[in-house]
């Protein structure tokens, strides 16, 4: 009896994207290599996987963002394109104006002018 078999595991494909079989080779020859290069080296495992993890796809963001729904703190530097904000910042500085707005109405709700001193 052989692995999959010991274990129950059944190969299923896609019959309407063959492609994703060769994607899917290729993702484990790759992840395969490195972990093996890893090895011999004497490099943590773990810092392959957290390298492979956070690398972005074409089209897509990285697994570890997807997975995590944040960045990865790593042991390299981020690349100078990471650091630009994703978002509006013009809508973010629209938003923070009517909430200090909003504060500002709620604060001076029960204020009063004071007298002038002599």
């Amino acid at each position: 009896m052989n692995f999959f078999q010991e274990r129950g595991i059944k190969h299923v494909t896609l019959p309407h994207f063959p492609r994703a079989n060769g994607q899917i080779v290729t993702i484990v020859q790759t992840v395969k290599n490195s972990l093996t290069k890893a090895a011999e080296e004497g490099i943590d495992l773990y810092v392959v996987l957290l390298d492979y993890r956070i690398q972005p796809a074409k089209d897509m963001p990285p697994p570890s963002d997807l997975l995590m729904g944040r960045k990865l703190r790593t042991f390299l530097p981020p690349h100078p394109g990471q650091l630009k904000p994703t978002f509006d910042v013009e809508r973010a500085r629209e938003a923070l104006r009517k909430r200090q707005i909003i504060q500002n109405k709620h604060a001076n709700k029960h204020a009063t002018v004071l007298s002038v001193l002599h």
